[in-house]
């Protein structure tokens, strides 16, 4: 059964979710683009809500390029010396049609309606957005930029075909003045900032970060970069510089589940299955996406076994063993579930993986407690494999 939920169970970013953005198949292509745009509008729409009167924010044409790598199955590569990469395409969306036919045709009351066949080119290239912030004077309709910010995608990183186009256009903007915050949600590939370790390549590398650059004071001399790892929230409080003196407090947490939520993201995901490339993730944040994984399995449950009045009408499948502490039904429900049952109590074990662990020691049955890729198996996978390797046993 699939299990999802609307509602982000990861603190910060959603490691599924951003996964499943950077790992496209031909049959499921990429989402990062539709989770980029729907992020950055709901990033305008709250300065709008927040910023002083004189302030506007703006959807504006990103300082990065967008490529081809951009929606490749693979995460952009770190090139070699000398090696040569194509040109970037640029960041505006062209869609060039030529009229081959056209006709007159009646509609009702003999309303005449031209109708014309149009042949658009193959060639369609994508806009990224990123959100200015301008200070406004005197009702004047441009204003002045004084801040932008910047949702990083793969290919604009180190190694991706819109690498030094992006170097460049975001080298201008530092010099022209406009402080710039760059937001690198995608753990695949290395950033294009210095002193940042690729992860996870290092005890001091991380998966998600928030670069400051304020440049009010002229060409800064430094920036401030928020580190934040899986299941950690991103900065609530980081204050966003605007013009002299004045600044706004951002909530990058807020407006990321609130991303999540209200663009549907979770129905895309299924929590039994481990993230795409889940090797590409530390040894520590793939316990981490473990742990929360089996919170989810274990509410789930607990929702689907409030909604039934006995349990036994659950079980579709157990196994009664006998160890040194008493005999035991392991039981796998119709949820996918698996419980240990103590029948000399008349309980549940409280810890239903330590009973599994236990059991595979006592009777010494041979189930391996890691996967293929080395982590460690969620509770209803190690179940599941008890279960069968008893039942092979004969018990």
């Amino acid at each position: 059964m699939v299990k999802r939920t609307l509602d982000n169970p990861y603190k910060g970013i959603n490691a599924h979710l951003h996964s499943l953005a950077q790992n496209p198949t031909k049959h499921n292509p990429t989402i990062w683009t539709a989770i980029h745009a729907s992020h950055i509008g709901h990033i305008i729409d709250y300065l709008n809500n927040n910023l002083p009167m004189n302030y506007v924010a703006r959807p504006e044409q990103s300082l990065q390029i967008w490529t081809e790598d951009s929606q490749s199955e693979e995460p952009p590569r770190i090139p070699q010396p000398r090696e040569k990469t194509r040109s970037p395409r640029p960041d505006v969306s062209v869609y060039r049609t030529s009229i081959s036919d056209s006709h007159i045709e009646l509609e009702g009351n003999n309303a005449p309606v031209r109708v014309i066949a149009i042949n658009p080119f193959l060639e369609e290239e994508i806009t990224i957005l990123s959100a200015v912030i301008y200070e406004v004077r005197d009702h004047e309709i441009e204003g002045r930029p004084v801040t932008r910010i910047e949702l990083l995608s793969a290919s604009n990183k180190r190694g991706g075909r819109g690498e030094d186009g992006y170097r460049k256009n975001r080298l201008e903007a530092i010099r022209s003045g406009t402080s710039l915050i760059e937001l690198d949600y995608l753990h695949q590939s290395a950033s294009t900032l210095p002193h940042i370790t690729p992860y996870p390549y290092g005890d001091d590398s991380h998966p998600y970060y928030i670069a400051l650059t304020d440049c009010r004071a002229g060409f800064p001399d430094e920036m401030r970069v928020y580190i934040r790892d899986v299941n950690q929230a991103l900065p609530s409080k980081i204050a966003i510089p605007l013009a002299g003196e004045d600044s706004l407090i951002f909530d990058f947490e807020a407006v990321y589940q609130h991303t999540f939520r209200i663009g549907r993201w979770g129905i895309h995901i299924d929590y039994e299955q481990l993230p795409r490339n889940f090797g590409s993730y530390s040894e520590n944040d793939q316990q981490i996406v473990l742990r929360i994984m089996d919170n989810i399995t274990m509410e789930n449950d607990r929702t689907a076994m409030s909604s039934h009045s006995k349990d036994a009408e659950q079980i579709v499948e157990q196994v009664e063993v006998e160890l040194s502490s008493g005999r035991y039904l392991v039981r796998k429900y119709r949820s996918k579930t698996i419980k240990v049952f103590h029948i000399d109590t008349g309980r549940d074990a409280d810890n239903t993986k330590a009973m599994l662990r236990k059991i595979i020691f006592e009777l010494e049955l041979g189930v391996d407690l890691l996967n293929s890729t080395g982590t460690k198996k969620i509770t209803r996978q190690l179940g599941d494999h008890v279960i069968k390797k008893l039942i092979a046993k004969g018990y």
